[in-house]
């Protein structure tokens, strides 16, 4: 790969037989080149990385160091990360260095690479088929009861496309698995103004995973309509569930954050394995929210958009990493952070995109807000807008008084 202003992440992975270099990154001394690398393994790969540079570029370092050459058949990259680095320690003031820090060790033989951490699901013979058993999926039907009954007889449910009315949470057993194929047309549904839905001291889901639970819901949306205090998904299901493919809806509205309370819910324990969502449903008063948890938490592709005061907000969260989260600002989430993070600690994200749209009439202190917080790692940011205000710093760190404004940079560490 080569060009301008290059972001890689790279892990758990192989090279073997590459006479040219494996990795070829271009524009070395630039903040906005960051490359981060993690577990990777090369047989027979006489040059690992080879950075280039621009024409006329006046780097401290040596051609030579741009260039790297291995000494044995077999070694290990452990880790590797590139670029502008930021590290704020105690109470003491962010510092920053540019500087490519890396570990790798000769080996004897490559290791086998870790298996997915994501469960399967039952052959789809095993399926049963929720219109088989009396659901209608026709937006006016309500369909609890058959999805209640079927949830106490069966493992795993299969959701043609359809709207399934519900009128009171669905509460998952153990191992229940719920399996969609499209979360924009296979949607469970609230009614507005649903009197169990609408108090706003007793948040209440639509669909509760319980804790420690081996859940599977896949393909699937919640549109919770105007309900106050609703809750799409309620999840406490542990370190081998599994969430992916969840579409919440828009909701167009002049008064953000009122007409609903949370979109997805992790919390007591929860965690495992959440993939590929869109959560742009700007009712709520935030799209993902965690608290009260250290299982393992591992994210994949969220994109969390239009809320009024935050997008993701982490409290007394602990063993979770981000991957690739996308935030979105619109007319109305001016005020709102990507994310905020209280209390929390070993939390990583990485290649973290916060993006806020033209239509923002002003500026706003940062992406990022974190407050009595440790062990927090950023490896890859970028943070822009295609108007005139993007956020005015990227992370605030509000115990601290410690701001840092770079847009871009390769690594931020909290410690």
């Amino acid at each position: 790969m080569q060009g301008n202003n290059e972001k890689l992440f790279v892990k758990d992975s192989r090279f073997e037989n590459i006479a040219e270099p494996a990795i070829d990154i271009g524009n070395y001394y630039d903040p906005r080149t960051q490359v981060t690398l993690d577990n990777l393994q090369f047989c027979n790969v006489p040059v690992s990385i080879n950075f280039e540079l621009l024409p006329g570029v006046i780097t401290p370092v040596s051609r030579d160091s741009l260039r790297r050459k291995e000494d044995g058949p077999v070694y290990r990259i452990g880790y590797l990360s590139h670029g502008l680095h930021i590290d704020v320690e105690g109470a003491g003031e962010a510092r920053r260095r540019f500087v490519t820090s890396s570990s790798h060790s000769a080996i004897n033989a490559m290791d086998d690479l870790p298996g997915t951490d994501i469960p399967l699901t039952e052959q789809a013979s095993d399926w049963v088929n929720i219109l088989n058993l009396g659901a209608k999926g026709d937006g006016v039907t309500d369909d609890t009861k058959v999805f209640s009954d079927a949830i106490k007889k069966y493992r795993t449910i299969y959701v043609p496309q359809g709207r399934y009315c519900i009128s009171e949470t669905l509460v998952l057993h153990e191992k229940t698995c719920l399996i969609g194929l499209h979360p924009a047309q296979t949607m469970f549904v609230l009614k507005d103004s649903i009197r169990t839905f609408s108090d706003t001291t007793r948040p209440k889901a639509m669909l509760v995973a319980p804790e420690g639970g081996q859940n599977i819901v896949t393909g699937i949306g919640m549109d919770p309509g105007y309900n106050p205090g609703a809750v799409a998904i309620q999840w406490m299901s542990g370190e081998h569930s599994y969430l992916n493919d969840v579409h919440i809806p828009s909701r167009h509205s002049a008064v953000k954050g009122v007409g609903q309370y949370y979109g997805i819910w992790v919390t007591n324990g929860g965690g495992g394995v959440f993939k590929s969502s869109w959560l742009p449903n700007e009712l709520a008063r935030n799209g993902f929210f965690v608290n009260n948890t250290s299982t393992r938490g591992a994210v994949y592709l969220l994109s969390v958009e239009h809320h009024k005061n935050v997008e993701v907000q982490l409290d007394n969260t602990a063993n979770w990493t981000f991957y690739a989260l996308q935030t979105e600002e619109d007319a109305g989430s001016d005020q709102s952070f990507a994310a905020s993070i209280d209390n929390c600690h070993h939390i990583l994200f990485i290649n973290q995109y916060c993006y806020r749209r033209a239509l923002m009439p002003g500026p706003f202190i940062s992406a990022f807000k974190m407050t009595n917080s440790d062990q927090i790692m950023i490896s890859g940011m970028h943070s822009f807008s295609s108007g005139p205000f993007p956020y005015d710093n990227t992370i605030y760190i509000e115990d601290k008084k410690i701001v840092v404004p770079q847009s871009e940079f390769s690594q931020f560490t909290l410690r």
